[in-house]
């Protein structure tokens, strides 16, 4: 969404009214997550109410629990738990109705913990970085805004060049600053521009990096740099098998030639992963370059920018690889 409008006041509005904190105590599983239903918290949360700030992207293990669509049979693991209609963290239990009542428990925390301006204790809520600020960020009161959608902590931290791991800490720099949820909404943009050039903004602290110790001219190039990369573990031998699978053709756009072009794209990108998790086959697909970056380029819009024909791709790739 470009700019805010009375259609986004009522959205957020009618959103309060739906689930307002009294309901969400005594919400049931079937009204917290239910496949295929347009009327559930997490249905709000995730479309209805993505162009006011999106969570789209990662695996649906970012809401503690959710009833299953795909009723594959998968197998649980350390971290995860899959049972026929419903998954969960096994951080919160073994049992489907307990897991739902904690994660219950921890949503109202928050949204106890915003109403009464204790940003602080969000961070320490056991719920995903980008879930449990979004519900923050939906349950403020708009008259007097303290929080920003922006819910990535890395956008934050790139905006403001700072490490600091607590959301909390960049969202109370905006206390006072803003009498409406659109002025919130404007701010949250730039920093959202900022993040989706964050390739260019780290290319030029290279360059005046580059400039400031050998003296290098913009034009001039070939200068020896030192950089520091930190990337996230991948599984070569799953990546390997996948292309193998796909036989090593682009699955957007057909592309072939010989085996060492083509990558492994993940459906549910690592980046959006709060812990570590196992991944199989069938969150990984094969993609050309050109369709790798365009991918994770476009589908990366999540400030509600999001390109709806790139949303279309990842649900096309999603579709394709469950054939």
């Amino acid at each position: 969404m470009d700019k805010w409008t009375t259609d986004s006041n009522k959205l957020f509005d009618n959103f309060q009214k739906e689930f307002p904190l009294s309901k969400i105590k005594i919400m049931t599983l079937d009204e917290y997550t239910k496949a295929g239903a347009t009327t559930t918290f997490i249905y709000w949360l995730e479309k209805k109410l993505d162009e006011l700030g999106s969570i789209w992207g990662g695996s649906s293990f970012k809401f503690g629990i959710y009833n299953r669509k795909d009723k594959k049979n998968v197998s649980s693991n350390n971290t995860s738990v899959y049972q026929k209609d419903y998954a969960w963290y096994r951080k919160y239990g073994t049992d489907r109705d307990q897991v739902f009542n904690k994660v219950k428990s921890l949503i109202v925390e928050v949204i106890e913990a915003v109403q009464s301006g204790n940003l602080n204790a969000i961070d320490d809520i056991d719920l995903g970085t980008v879930y449990k600020w979004k519900i923050a960020f939906h349950y403020q009161d708009p008259t007097k805004p303290l929080i920003i959608p922006i819910f990535k902590l890395d956008a934050m931290q790139l905006y403001f060049k700072s490490r600091d791991k607590k959301m909390s800490s960049f969202q109370k720099k905006f206390h006072g600053q803003f009498k409406t949820l659109e002025e919130a909404f404007r701010f949250s943009q730039k920093v959202w521009k900022n993040y989706i050039e964050r390739d260019v903004n780290i290319l030029s602290e290279v360059i005046s990096e580059s400039n400031a110790v050998g003296k290098v001219e913009d034009d001039i190039e070939g200068a020896k740099i030192t950089t520091q990369v930190t990337s996230k573990k991948r599984s070569s031998k799953l990546v390997a098998s996948v292309k193998k699978r796909d036989k090593y053709i682009c699955k957007a756009c057909g592309f072939h030639y010989k085996k060492k072009i083509v990558q492994a794209h993940h459906l549910d990108p690592l980046c959006e992963r709060d812990t570590p998790g196992k991944t199989t086959k069938y969150d990984l697909i094969t993609l050309c370059p050109n369709c790798h970056f365009l991918a994770h380029y476009l589908l990366g819009e999540s400030d509600g920018s999001r390109n709806k024909d790139a949303q279309i791709l990842l649900n096309n790739l999603k579709k394709i690889n469950k054939k």
